[in-house]
């Protein structure tokens, strides 16, 4: 399944100017990515979430250390950063198995705020900072930050939609569904509310983009360039 899915030609398309080591790391932590999300699928209780959770954690902390030796004081930054957006992707799992355990539907807000930490999205984008060697003042400048969260509310809406039949099939909670079921509306309906929310967010990331490029700041341009592709499609 792992030949398959082609994890090695999806990061080299991601990070296309990234050399061979690097491509070599990053495309072993997606696959460990995918290989751990399906453990969790599969863990029957919170308990053994817990411990799986624990292992993955020191687990991550050994990926990044390869990857950056150019700015050792740079890099600390991106190590921390690599290791709270894996425990912010682990609380966002563990509420989603609660949800699914409890088989209560969530609401908006509820399902909102765990997808976006679930989808595990911050843990990809962080990929862009090692293969551009990005300062952190520009990671941390606060219209890169309003693109990171663009970028992951808009992958995770696309997401479940294109996840929406298989999601139906299994009785598991979708923003579509969640929508429809708190706003008491027909899933046509649903689907158009979400539809709007990406249009709406690719247009916020292009105003935004619009005024990073006027800045001539190349740092964050390259850095924008990295976040468009996980927006293909709706950018360009």
């Amino acid at each position: 399944m792992i030949d398959k899915a082609n994890f090695s030609f999806a990061v080299s398309w991601l990070y296309p100017t990234a050399d061979r080591e690097l491509l070599q790391v990053w495309s072993d932590h997606v696959v460990w990515l995918f290989i751990f999300d399906d453990i969790l699928e599969e863990t029957e209780s919170i308990e053994k979430f817990e411990d799986f959770s624990k292992e993955a954690i020191n687990i991550a902390k050994r990926f990044p250390r390869k990857l950056d030796n150019n700015s050792p004081a740079n890099d600390q930054f991106k190590l921390k950063r690599f290791v709270e957006y894996f425990e912010h992707y682990l609380k966002g799992c563990r509420k989603e198995r609660l949800f699914r355990q409890s088989g209560r539907m969530p609401s908006i807000k509820e399902y909102s705020d765990y997808r976006y930490a679930s989808v595990g999205m911050f843990n990809y984008l962080l990929g862009t900072e090692f293969v551009q060697n990005t300062i952190n003042e520009t990671v941390e400048h606060s219209k890169i930050q309003r693109l990171l969260e663009i970028t992951v509310l808009h992958f995770f809406r696309i997401n479940d939609l294109f996840s929406l039949g298989k999601d139906k099939q299994q009785g598991l909670p979708n923003y579509v569904i969640v929508i429809q079921n708190e706003k008491k509306i027909s899933e046509e309906q649903a689907v158009e509310i979400v539809l709007a929310e990406i249009e709406q967010l690719t247009a916020e990331f292009k105003s935004i983009y619009s005024e990073i490029k006027q800045e001539n700041n190349s740092n964050m341009n390259d850095y924008c360039e990295g976040m468009i592709e996980f927006m293909i499609g709706n950018i360009e």
